[in-house]
C-alpha cells in the first residue's frame, strides 16, 4: 500500500513537471510574434501662426469603400501626438474631429485642408509625413456672399 501511494505521488509529480515545462518552453516561451497589424502616428497642431500641439482630437481611419467603414480610432495627447494602433493593412482616409466631445471648442479643419490618405503595412508603424493643423473658426476669413 505504501508503494502504491509513493508511485502515485511520483507519477503526479512527473505529470506536473511535464505540464509546467510545456508551458514555458518549446511553444514560443511566451514570446509574442508578429500580429499582422500596423499603426499610424502623427501630430495635431492648433493655429496658423505659432501653432501648438492640440489634444483631445479624434483621429479615425476609414476604408475607401462605399460606404466607408471606420477600422480604428485614437485621440491626440496634450501635446498633439497620437498613435492609432492595431490597424489592419490597407489604404485608409484619415478623418479628423477636433471636437469629439461636442463641447463647442470652436476648432475646425481649414477649408483648404487636403484629404489625408495613408497606407498601412503589416507589423510596421506608419508616420504621417506632415502635421495636421486645426484652426479656431473665428480666425477664418468670412465666406463670400452667395450669388443672387
Amino acid at each position: 500500500m505504501k508503494r502504491v501511494a509513493i508511485l502515485c505521488l511520483a507519477t503526479t509529480a512527473c505529470l506536473a513537471l511535464m505540464m509546467l515545462s510545456g508551458c514555458s518552453g518549446g511553444g514560443g516561451g511566451g514570446v509574442i510574434g508578429p500580429t499582422g497589424l500596423g499603426s499610424v502616428s502623427g501630430r495635431v497642431l492648433a493655429g496658423l501662426e505659432n501653432p501648438v500641439g492640440f489634444g483631445n482630437v479624434e483621429i479615425s481611419l476609414q476604408t475607401q469603400t462605399v460606404p466607408p467603414v471606420v477600422v480604428a480610432t485614437g485621440l491626440s495627447n496634450a501635446n498633439g501626438f497620437f498613435t492609432v494602433a492595431n490597424v489592419p493593412p490597407g489604404t485608409y482616409d484619415v478623418i479628423i474631429d477636433p471636437d469629439p466631445d461636442n463641447t463647442g471648442n470652436g476648432f475646425v479643419l481649414p477649408p483648404n485642408a487636403p484629404q489625408i490618405t495613408v497606407v498601412v503595412l503589416p507589423d510596421q508603424p506608419t508616420n504621417l509625413p506632415n502635421d495636421i493643423t486645426v484652426v479656431d473658426e473665428n480666425d477664418l476669413p468670412p465666406e463670400p456672399p452667395a450669388a443672387p
